[in-house]
């Protein structure tokens, strides 16, 4: 009888380990890619997992390494499994500098070196000069407008501009200096507050970066006549940050009349 009794523990303890060995947990990696993709693998206990490639995407992101969920660090494959795991992915930013709605500047721009040595850029704005205005002029004499059209000729015209939001100067002059739609702006010209049930009139508004404000960071010269939109960062009498306004007693602007 003692000898059958010990025979049947001894059976029942190899059905144990084989039963254990036989034990599977599950590893669910979170790769928090754009797609949300999710990856589970079952694992034998005790075995551990061989780090794998993928392909997956996070726009503007590098995939950096797995995170334990549960330790709050980083996953060693070599580590026997012996517990169900959740591993999510941890990205990092690709470092790649871009401009409005995520687009990629060109291969060749590199952050803080100059395309061109000692260049200027200018900006001339003529608010409230509509296309039909430039047609009508050169429909009545083809030589009208000849500064404006040596400066197109320089550049690029184009033939169908429009804007995305209504064309009122304060929400388009900052579009212009932001290189950014509304969206990002802020500046919308006028709009109704649900939450306070009142119609907000907008100014000079503007939630993003202009142009002005990069160059007067970077240190660069800067001057602007009359561009009131320059005015809060621009002074009158600093001649690497000046602003200019109109001179109502110049004998030219006397001359040339109201």
């Amino acid at each position: 009888m003692k000898k059958i009794t010990t025979i049947s523990i001894f059976i029942l303890m190899l059905f144990a380990l084989v039963n254990c060995s036989k034990t599977k947990y599950q590893v669910t990696f979170v790769v928090n890619d754009d797609s949300e993709t999710v990856i589970v693998k079952k694992v034998k206990s005790g075995a551990t997992l061989s780090d794998f490639d993928f392909d997956y995407i996070k726009k503007t992101y590098l995939f950096d390494y797995w995170l334990n969920e549960k330790t709050n660090l980083k996953f060693d494959f070599k580590k026997p499994i012996e517990e169900d795991l959740t591993i999510i992915g941890v990205w990092k930013e690709d470092g790649i500098r871009r401009g409005t709605f995520g687009r990629e500047y060109p291969s060749y721009y590199e952050k803080d070196v100059p395309l061109i040595e000692d260049a200027h850029v200018v900006y001339i704005n003529l608010d409230g000069f509509a296309r039909y205005y430039y047609d009508e002029a050169l429909s009545r004499d083809e030589n009208n407008l000849p500064t404006l059209r040596s400066i197109l000729a320089e550049g690029v015209f184009f033939q169908d501009f429009r804007t995305t939001a209504p064309s009122v100067t304060n929400p388009v002059q900052n579009m212009i200096i932001s290189g950014a739609t509304s969206a990002i702006t802020k500046n919308v010209y006028r709009y109704y507050d649900r939450n306070t049930n009142v119609v907000i009139q907008q100014a000079r508004e503007n939630a993003a970066e202009t142009i002005v404000d990069r160059v007067v960071d970077a240190d660069l010269s800067i001057a602007s006549v009359s561009f009131y939109l320059a005015e809060s960062r621009l002074t009158s009498n600093d001649p690497r940050k000046l602003y200019i306004p109109p001179d109502t007693t110049n004998p030219k602007v006397v001359a040339r009349g109201t």
